[in-house]
C-alpha cells in the first residue's frame, strides 16, 4: 500500500490538471480530469480502509473494528457509484437521469460513512463515564449546537428547498445529500474538537479532517449543481482530492502503527 510520501504525490499529480485548466481554460479535458481524479482518490482511500481493517478485523464486535469495516464499506459503495457516473457520462456520453439508483449507492455509502465515524465517537464512552454531570451536559450541548448550526447553514447556503417548484424529486434528493453531508461534517468537527491524544487522535484526526474537507467539497458541489456553475473538472473539486487523501492518510497511519505494534485496540 502507498506510503504517506506517495500518497501526496499522488493528490499533487491529480490536482495539477485543475491547476493547469484554471491557468489555462480548456486546456485540458475537464470531464476527464474529474473521472480520473474522483475514481483514483477514492479507490486510494478505500483500499487504505481494508488495508486497516485487515489490522482491526471485519466484523462488528466492537466499535472501533465497526467503524473501520463501515467505512470500508461505504467508500467502496463510493467507487461503485463514481465509476457508474464515468460510464453514463464518458462511455455512454448521455447525462444520468438524477435521482436514480447511482444516488443510491451514494446515499448509502454516505450512511455508512456517518455510522463509521459515530462507532468511534462511542469508542470513548469511558471518558463520558467519568465526566461530572455538568461537563456532560455542557458536551452534548456543544454536540446540539454544532450539529443544528451546521445544518441550518448548510440548508441556507445550498438552499435545496428552491427546487420544490421545479422538480420535487430533484428537491428531495438535494435536501437528503444536504442534511446527510451536515451531520458528516458535524461529526467530524465533533471528532476534531474531542479525541486529539495518543495515536487514536492523530488517526481520527487525520480522518475526520480529510472527511470535514471533503462534505465542504460536496455542499459546494450541491450549490453550484443547482445554480448551475458548477461542472465536471471544476477547481472545488480539488477540495475532495485533499480531503480523501487525508482519509488515506489517517487509514494507513492506523494499519502501519498497529500492525507494527502487533496489538490492536479494543472497545466495547
Amino acid at each position: 500500500m502507498m506510503n504517506k510520501s506517495y500518497l501526496m504525490a499522488v493528490a499533487a499529480a491529480l490536482t495539477i490538471p485543475y491547476v493547469i485548466n484554471l491557468v489555462t481554460p480548456g486546456s485540458m479535458p475537464s470531464e476527464a480530469i474529474s473521472a480520473v481524479a474522483y475514481i483514483a482518490i477514492i479507490s486510494i482511500a478505500a483500499a487504505s480502509f481494508h488495508r486497516a481493517v485487515g489490522v482491526s478485523g471485519w466484523g462488528f464486535r466492537d466499535r472501533l473494528m465497526r467503524a473501520f469495516s463501515a467505512m470500508t464499506i461505504g467508500l467502496a459503495f463510493w467507487v461503485v457509484a463514481q465509476v457508474a457516473e464515468v460510464v453514463y457520462s464518458l462511455v455512454a456520453g448521455v447525462e444520468r437521469p438524477y435521482p436514480s439508483q447511482i444516488d443510491v449507492m451514494w446515499v448509502l455509502g454516505e450512511i455508512l460513512i456517518i455510522l463509521g465515524l459515530w462507532s468511534y465517537a462511542r469508542s470513548f464512552e469511558i471518558l463520558w463515564r467519568e465526566m461530572s454531570e455538568g461537563l456532560k451536559r455542557l458536551t452534548l450541548l456543544i454536540a446540539l449546537a454544532i450539529f443544528f448550526a451546521v445544518t441550518a447553514a448548510s440548508l441556507a447556503i445550498v438552499n435545496p428547498f428552491r427546487l420544490v417548484g421545479v422538480d420535487l424529486l430533484e428537491a428531495a434528493m438535494g435536501i437528503i445529500y444536504t442534511i446527510l453531508d451536515s451531520i458528516l461534517l458535524s461529526l467530524a468537527i465533533l471528532n476534531l474538537l474531542l479525541f486529539q491524544r495518543g495515536i487514536l487522535g492523530r488517526v481520527w484526526g487525520l480522518i475526520s479532517g480529510g472527511v470535514a474537507i471533503g462534505m465542504l467539497s460536496d455542499l459546494s458541489f450541491l450549490k453550484g449543481s443547482i445554480e448551475g456553475w458548477h461542472y465536471s473538472g471544476h477547481p472545488v473539486e480539488i477540495l475532495a482530492i485533499w480531503g480523501f487523501t487525508l482519509v488515506a492518510l489517517g487509514a494507513n497511519l492506523y494499519a502501519e502503527t498497529f500492525k507494527l505494534a502487533g496489538t490492536t485496540p479494543r472497545t466495547s
